[in-house]
């Protein structure tokens, strides 16, 4: 078996990292089918690049990835995904200890899997609510844009029509306070079918996360929101 039935939580006393990021994800960010005992998955590969930033910058990671894992759907029968984003992040992000920032990189599963997810102004809706979660306990929040997924057996153009308004709104609109442009690292640049072409892989994880820092583009927003009853505004995202 690959997954973590018995260990809830693992809290590590260190120097140096100033807080934490939660990677908040499905099996992209849980790293199913990533070589196993290599500490391949995509928060590893972060973990690394976060391990030799400036004091400043330095952050632990904390891997809140749940494979099969969708924004508002939750368990099918027979499988076991987890209770779906929006009721979980209490509990998986500001809960955890020294959390400072998550990345939100879900989606593609509400669209992919039955039942079928194909309005994306209720995935959106989804992901606002994480946010307003978040924002509430005084987390920023970076938002992953859904990445291609042609190739699978449940790829029409209507669900690709929906990845690409939620990847639109992601990257347009004012709820995160960063995007980072998952969507963009990962699609065939050669594809002119609006980039739907790019399947992650058993492979994907460490030739792709090697090229990171070049291929995927955080960018900051400004967002103003308030936390506690006090209007707060993220001019950045410094250090995720």
């Amino acid at each position: 078996m690959n997954s973590w039935f018995y260990v809830d939580g693992l809290d590590v006393l260190g120097h140096g990292a100033r807080g934490a990021v939660v990677t908040l994800g499905d099996s992209i960010t849980d790293s199913y089918g990533s070589t196993e005992g290599a500490n391949h998955r995509r928060p590893d590969f972060l973990t690394d690049r976060l391990r030799y930033q400036t004091p400043r910058g330095r952050l632990g990671v904390l891997n809140a990835g749940i494979s099969g894992n969708r924004i508002l759907f939750d368990n099918q029968p027979g499988y076991s995904f987890g209770p779906n984003a929006v009721s979980r992040t209490d509990r998986d992000v500001p809960a955890r200890s020294g959390t400072r920032t998550v990345v939100l990189f879900e989606g593609i599963n509400d669209i992919q899997q039955r039942q079928h997810q194909d309005d994306p102004n209720r995935i959106i809706a989804g992901m606002r609510r994480i946010v307003r979660k978040a924002h509430g306990a005084g987390t920023r929040v970076g938002g992953g844009t859904i990445t291609p997924f042609e190739g699978w057996s449940s790829y029409t153009p209507k669900p690709a029509a929906t990845r690409q308004a939620v990847n639109e709104w992601i990257r347009t609109g004012d709820a995160f306070d960063a995007v980072v442009d998952f969507d963009a690292a990962m699609r065939d640049p050669s594809d002119r079918n609006l980039g739907e072409t790019g399947v992650p892989t058993t492979s994907w994880y460490p030739p792709r996360a090697g090229t990171l820092p070049r291929k995927i583009t955080i960018s900051p927003l400004r967002t103003t929101y308030t936390t506690r009853g006090v209007e707060m505004t993220s001019r950045n995202f410094e250090s995720l």
